[in-house]
């Protein structure tokens, strides 16, 4: 497991930002991005269901998580994102 202090509001893949998102504090912040079609990774919260989503510059990782896993799911974001431009 990585140990990470802070969490950055975004990671960027191959010049694509993906944000990452805490879910559910940050629905406000996930449907702008949604409706900008901006790729996003939520961050679901303990105890906290994730969103029903369609959409597949969307996914979403459980907390706590190995923090590895957060770059590995907004690379295969940021491609997607990419490859839909």
């Amino acid at each position: 497991m990585v140990a990470v202090t802070t969490c950055p509001d975004a990671l960027e893949i191959d010049g694509v930002p993906v944000a990452l998102v805490a879910w559910p504090v940050g629905d406000a912040r996930r449907r702008a991005l949604a409706a900008g079609g901006h790729p996003r990774l939520l961050l679901v919260a303990a105890g906290a269901d994730p969103p029903e989503s369609d959409d597949v510059l969307e996914d979403w990782l459980r907390l706590p998580r190995d923090l590895d896993d957060i770059p590995r799911r907004a690379r295969r974001l940021g491609r997607l994102a990419a490859g839909s431009s």
